[in-house]
């Protein structure tokens, strides 16, 4: 790929080479014609040669140096250009072809230079002023912070930094008036109509202007999302579910803002849309009730977290980690591995049993029944050595030891011990149990079981009659 980028950049030198000279020489407007015909054939080439190329990259072995396997969708956004580039020459709409060709190579040329700057900033904010470097411990000293403090100033000036070079590359594509830009316009002349449409008055520009800014709101929406999830809020020191709150709220503020203003290039005012409000009542009035309802649900979850990504959860007979919270559904991992979708209504109106609330502690009961015949002193010694001595079992408040009843066969005690991780709380009760087996065995304590008599049914025994 190196070498192809070369040649198309050599073929855009020699074309800018040609048309300056046919310009200074007053050449006339085949000669030109001609040269961009030429440039646009050969552009055609190294584009369908890059193509190939890039496709033939993904059946190689895994590691492979080309860039086309990285980037498979280069081939989805070159493949219709190439072939309206096709078009347009075939057609002799060469202009035209030398328009898409040469605003292609300025996107790529751009898109790389923007790639670049963007890998420096990233390698500045991470190798020079990172908090965990002697140097950038040495800057947050100088400014008298905090390292988790100058780790946030620096994803936050990266950021900026990143969405500044974002826009100029941006105005810088849209900016460009290119060669021959005049062709585009004499092909393509778009007539100015518009339609009413339910008293709302649209035009093809406003539509175009609501879709563009729906699509690049969309984007940025989606990459400031991910910007808070992986760079921002990892830092703030906050646990997961606050997290995950933090960018979900955002997010949806966020698509708020854009819907209005995508309303606004419609021209729709505030009147108009409490109209279109007033129509979508009746529709939520006769079936949309559960889905409002899961939506105002999934808000005052995420508002007032009362239920965290991360949290061990028992709802509606389904026990499991909360993964991800929505607006409508909540998804549960079960112990299984299996997902489970609940709706977010179930959780506000129904009873949520929540381990990992508050904190994580949690306490195990370790149920055990001797016989009657066994000291209930040393089976009480055994029990509060096995839940003392256990490295997860808390010694504030210390296990205890509880004589529960008097079965039909035998003794029952209960071991309560508290844990500072309930997660751990199987795991912690059975080796507890394999301890008091093993105990138990090497004092001599029994273990009661039920005696079941088996009787077989046979012919009844006849009673002995006496002779005589």
């Amino acid at each position: 790929m190196p070498l192809t980028s070369v040649w198309a950049a050599g073929a855009f030198g020699i074309a800018i080479f040609l048309n300056f000279l046919h310009r200074a020489s007053g050449a006339p407007l085949a000669p030109v014609i001609a040269t961009w015909a030429l440039f646009t054939i050969v552009f055609l080439i190294i584009a369908v040669h890059l193509l190939w190329r890039s496709a033939q990259a993904d059946f190689r072995a895994e590691g492979a140096s080309m860039a086309g396997a990285r980037l498979p969708w280069l081939r989805v956004v070159l493949w219709p250009i190439v072939v309206a580039v096709a078009v347009a020459v075939v057609t002799g709409y060469v202009g035209f072809a030398v328009y898409l060709a040469v605003r292609l190579l300025t996107a790529l040329a751009i898109g790389g230079a923007l790639t670049i700057a963007l890998v420096f900033v990233d390698a500045f904010a991470t190798e020079v002023i990172a908090a965990d470097t002697p140097r950038g411990r040495r800057m947050a000293a100088l400014f008298g912070i905090s390292p988790n403090a100058l780790d946030l100033v620096t994803a936050l000036v990266s950021a900026v930094l990143r969405l500044v070079l974002i826009v100029v590359a941006v105005l810088l594509f849209v900016g460009y008036s290119g060669l021959f830009a005049e062709d585009i316009f004499g092909v393509f002349q778009l007539s100015s109509w518009d339609f009413a449409l339910g008293g709302i008055s649209l035009s093809l520009t406003n539509l175009l202007a609501a879709l563009a800014i729906l699509l690049i709101g969309l984007l940025a929406i989606r990459g400031g999302q991910r910007w808070l999830e992986t760079q921002f809020l990892p830092r703030t020191g906050l646990d997961g579910g606050l997290q995950n709150s933090i960018a979900a709220l955002t997010g949806y503020i966020a698509l708020v803002a854009v819907l209005a203003l995508a309303l606004g290039a419609l021209g729709i005012d505030l009147q108009k849309i409490a109209l279109i409000a007033g129509a979508l009542s009746v529709g939520i009035g006769f079936g949309l009730q559960s889905v409002v309802s899961n939506f105002v649900c999934g808000l005052i979850l995420l508002a007032e977290r009362p239920i965290r990504v991360g949290d061990w959860v028992v709802v509606k007979n389904e026990e499991g980690w909360v993964r991800r919270i929505s607006v409508r559904a909540t998804e549960i991992e079960t112990f299984d591995r299996a997902t489970v979708i609940i709706p977010n209504q179930d959780f506000i109106t129904g009873v949520v049993k929540n381990w990992t609330h508050g904190n994580t502690m949690g306490r195990v009961l370790v149920k055990v029944r001797v016989a009657y015949d066994s000291d209930a002193e040393k089976v009480r010694e055994v029990l509060l050595a096995c839940g003392t001595q256990h490295p997860q079992v808390l010694r504030a408040p210390p296990p205890a030891v509880y004589l529960m009843a008097f079965g039909d066969i035998g003794i029952d005690f209960e071991l309560r011990c508290l844990l500072a991780n309930v997660e751990q709380s199987l795991v912690v009760r059975t080796d507890l149990q394999m301890e008091i087996l093993r105990r138990f065995h090497d004092a001599g304590i029994k273990i009661p079981f039920p005696v079941h008599d088996a009787r077989i049914p046979g012919p009844p025994v006849q009673p002995a009659t006496q002779g005589g």
